[in-house]
């Protein structure tokens, strides 16, 4: 039943990722319809990442204070309904709430998800979450292909079919027993929540500097290498395998987590791939192709363990830890994304990812701040 139970969870996350990323599918063809500008068309991307990033620990909060499955089911009808509908439109007004009420509903699920993936197995949490979060990634990967997959054979209506995994998926939910967050378990940490505070915003630093190197890399890499004489296709093609590693990086990650600790995985993890990221850097050829390769494996490894992380930390606000670490911190790495992009108009797409390897070497120097795992357990023991 735990494995059922995590299998629909997962499938839920992938799904609601999956219908997110729609957003770079469909603007070529809403552009031309509706005859609006780029920076427009960016407006709707930037629109659906702050309403899904920022709203989580809003809706992580919420859960803490009052836990229902329901949430759980909305946030898939939410993110479906709004996204399939956004191809559809014949105004950019609609064509930029859509997405962004899209945004509401995934934002919505992942504190609730991952709450009740955190209270699946407490044996293996790392595991779990490693893989729950990888599971979101590759939706996330696969939405702009199989959105472009429609809209080029069909017309926009026809995206209304790809609801037919979420409505399977909510039938699904509602026939298995999902593990209970009971709202007694929402406590107060009391005299020790100025520690905590500390330690949380410690971790959100160097969360949010490990997203924001991770997404330079992500979000430049084509044209960098497009510039070093790959093809489009090629770039296109080492971009998804680096994305790949990082998704079994972080399966992996997790697992050892759970045996190491998490403290070693963090700080080594982004440690080592910051070093691989400056002599992807300093080589060419296959050797920097292999370096970079190391850097998507690494770098990622680390994200679901600070998920975990976050979430033992604030045992009584497992949503708001949730939403925190998935949610909130990406949004600040994206706004750290935009002075990547001043750094590489001024001084070229090499700088920018070398400050992007700095931003990943800071990260790895705050992480020895963290408290080590005995500690932590220790302080876990005490509020219990």
């Amino acid at each position: 039943m735990k494995w059922r139970a995590f299998l629909l969870l997962g499938g839920a996350h992938f799904i609601t990722d999956f219908y997110l990323n729609f957003v770079p599918a469909l603007l070529p063809v809403m552009v031309r319809r509706l005859d609006i500008s780029l920076a427009l068309a960016g407006l709707v991307v930037a629109g659906s990442q702050i309403t899904a990033n920022f709203l989580q620990p809003i809706f992580g909060y919420i859960f803490d204070s009052r836990p229902s499955l329901r949430w759980l089911t909305l946030s898939l009808a939410v993110s479906g309904c709004f996204m399939c509908a956004s191809g559809s439109v014949s105004s950019y007004f609609l064509f930029l709430l859509f997405p962004m009420i899209a945004g509401v509903g995934n934002g919505m699920f992942h504190p609730v998800g991952s709450t009740l993936t955190y209270h699946l197995d407490p044996d293996n949490r790392g595991t779990l979450m490693s893989l729950f979060a990888s599971i979101g990634a590759l939706g996330f990967a696969l939405g702009p292909a199989v959105a472009a997959f429609f809209l080029a054979r069909w017309d926009a209506r026809t995206l209304f079919i790809l609801l037919i995994p979420a409505v399977l998926i909510i039938f699904g939910l509602k026939r298995i027993e999902l593990p209970s967050v009971s709202r007694k378990s929402v406590v107060t940490e009391g005299k020790r929540w100025p520690t905590i505070s500390r330690v949380m915003g410690l971790l959100i630093a160097v969360m949010a500097l490990r997203a924001w190197g991770h997404m330079a890399f992500g979000n430049y890499l084509v044209f960098y290498l497009e510039a070093s004489g790959y093809t489009y296709q090629t770039a296109a093609n080492i971009l998804t395998w680096f994305l790949i590693l990082g998704a079994l990086g972080g399966v992996a990650g997790g697992k050892i987590s759970d045996i190491r600790g998490r403290k070693p995985v963090i700080g080594w993890t982004i440690l080592v791939g910051a070093i691989c990221a400056g002599l992807f850097l300093l080589t060419s050829g296959i050797k920097a192709i292999v370096f970079l390769m190391a850097c998507g494996l690494l770098v990622h490894a680390s994200q679901p363990v600070m998920v975990v992380l976050a979430q033992e930390l604030m045992p009584g606000s497992i949503g708001l830890a949730t939403g925190i670490s998935m949610g909130f911190v990406w949004g600040l790495g994206s706004l750290g994304l935009l002075l990547s992009g001043v750094v590489a108009d001024m001084w070229g797409l090499p700088a920018s990812f070398w400050l992007a390897v700095l931003v990943l070497l800071l990260g790895a120097g705050l992480s020895l701040l963290l408290p080590v795992e005995k500690e932590r357990r220790e302080s876990q023991h005490e509020r219990i």
